[in-house]
């Protein structure tokens, strides 16, 4: 009894393990691999490689804490330029195993400001020292996406576009302007007003392919 005893033990334990291992392929199948190419930025002040790079990473940090899309970095040869044309879709998305590409465009990516004199009053009261000053500048960032998603054959299946804007009031130093100095983790980058608006515009990104998959 002993042995049978066992042996239906063992037998269980290995019906759960193999139960545990055919879950797997069926979670990972719920999540679509999107490949994502640097985004063009050409037609945008600072639009350099790095940037549109950049843009490619922060949306792969969105998909991964979005957890239902797996983002696959696709890192493109020097001098090809975008957009890429079908074929050249259609082969990256073999190339890389996945189900689809995301291929993204910044419309625009611009910054207005403005600055008003402020007083804070006398300096401590002292004879003959007037009202003490500064600048207060406030710093508006906006930025414009369009993204398509590009099927397996490379096609087009989807269009659409995201916006992100972010407003700063700050006294004093100069803030990221431009796209030009854009990097992924960069502090300064992440707290100015421009990486605010890119990061939302990502969030939206990522939501919207979300939504197209379902």
């Amino acid at each position: 009894m002993t042995n049978r005893g066992s042996r239906i033990r063992r037998v269980l334990v290995l019906a759960v393990a193999l139960g545990a291992l055919a879950a797997v392929p069926a979670a990972a199948q719920g999540r679509a691999r999107v490949g994502l190419i640097p985004f063009d930025v050409a037609s945008v002040d600072g639009g350099t490689r790095q940037a549109a790079t950049a843009m490619a990473k922060l949306v792969r940090a969105q998909m991964i804490s979005n957890r239902t899309l797996q983002p696959v970095l696709i890192e493109l040869p020097a001098g090809e330029t975008l957009p890429l044309p079908e074929d050249r879709l259609a082969a990256l998305v073999a190339e890389h195993k996945v189900d689809l590409i995301v291929a993204g465009t910044i419309l625009d990516a611009s910054t207005t400001y403005g600055s008003n004199r402020i007083s804070t009053g006398s300096l401590g009261g002292v004879a003959g020292i007037g009202n003490v000053g500064g600048s207060m500048r406030k710093t508006r960032a906006e930025v414009q996406l369009h993204v398509e998603v590009v099927n397996q054959e490379g096609h087009t299946t989807h269009a659409f576009e995201v916006e992100g804007d972010n407003t700063d009031v700050g006294i004093g130093a100069d803030l990221w302007t431009t796209l030009g100095g854009f990097d992924v983790g960069d502090t300064g980058w992440d707290k100015s007003p421009m990486g605010k608006a890119l990061r939302e515009a990502a969030e939206k990104l990522v939501n919207e392919v979300q939504k197209k998959r379902r």
